[in-house]
């Protein structure tokens, strides 16, 4: 069996001693870059992760030693450490239990686990205050920026661009109440595991501190993507809202997040990985869709 050796940079627990771990089995993650090794020490399963972007796996540690000090349904960091070969790795414990999809209330559950992350974390609003989300500055600017000389199904139809202005007055009404909260910022149903009528998130590289409404929206967008918004995007809502019903300021602000993440995705395709920006035009059609039908409305 492999094995990899790896020395300790900052542990929970203080270790400094070089581990040993026996490797059971690898992954490679084509889209992310990420570098995912399930190994064991000790008679203790692990998660080891790695990747090109150092920053992203610091920025992942930073977040897990944060939620370290709540008892909540959240995977476990370990660690970062050094191996054999100079490589940064992010070491987690191992989560366990059912995926979400194989759960008939796997939704529902996923929702109330999010719905715990953002009323109990205590943030620093500082990130808030600095990234012009709570006054619109920072929609402002990327929008205008859109709307002059992005991507081309950008330029063509000025309804997307329209239809996310459109929505602007209600959204800027809403980001001067928000509550800011600690965010997972990538919700879906492959980031956690259901176990003994709960679900334990995973992965947490892109949290952040911002309106708790963008985990919902991230949440829908997915379930969009894949086309299964319907059924289980109320399932979640149920969870996270305790069956209560959606506001007429949560719905707007809901489709506002869901046409600026299907177009900041189309737009990121485009610039950077054009191989993939086909695949960001259908996901940015389906949501203009999705919100012309007006079923977030319905839901």
């Amino acid at each position: 069996m492999k094995e990899i050796i790896l020395s300790p940079l900052d542990w929970d627990n203080g270790h400094r001693d070089k581990v040993q771990f026996l490797i059971s089995r690898e992954l490679d993650m084509n889209f992310s870059g990420s570098h995912i090794i399930y190994a064991n020490e000790s008679d203790e399963n692990f998660v080891l992760k790695q990747t090109q972007d150092r920053g992203v796996l610091l920025h992942e540690w930073n977040g897990l030693k944060q939620l370290s000090h709540y008892s909540l349904p959240v995977q476990q960091g370990v660690g970062l450490s050094i191996d054999q070969n100079g490589i940064l790795t992010l070491i987690s414990r191992e989560v366990k239990g059912f995926p979400i999809y194989q759960v008939e209330e796997g939704q529902r559950q996923l929702g109330e686990s999010v719905r715990q992350l953002h009323q109990v974390v205590q943030v620093d609003t500082q990130q808030w205050n600095q990234s012009g989300k709570y006054d619109f500055t920072y929609y402002d600017r990327i929008l205008n920026k859109w709307d002059q000389d992005s991507v081309p199904d950008l330029q063509r139809s000025g309804k997307i661009v329209g239809m996310i202005f459109g929505l602007s007055t209600q959204v800027v009404n809403h980001l001067k109440i928000v509550k800011p909260a600690f965010l997972h910022n990538d919700v879906h149903d492959g980031q956690g595991f259901i176990d003994d009528g709960r679900c334990i998130l995973i992965d947490f590289e892109r949290w952040g501190v911002s309106d708790p409404l963008e985990d919902i929206a991230y949440y829908l967008y997915h379930q969009i993507r894949n086309g299964k918004e319907d059924v289980n995007f109320r399932k979640f809502v149920d969870g996270y809202f305790s069956n209560q019903t959606l506001s007429e300021s949560q719905r707007n602000t809901l489709a506002f997040y869901l046409l600026y993440f299907a177009s900041r995705s189309a737009v990121f395709f485009y610039e950077h990985r054009p191989d993939y920006y086909p695949i960001g035009q259908t996901n940015l059609l389906k949501t203009v869709q999705y919100v012309d039908s007006e079923k977030l409305w319905k839901c």
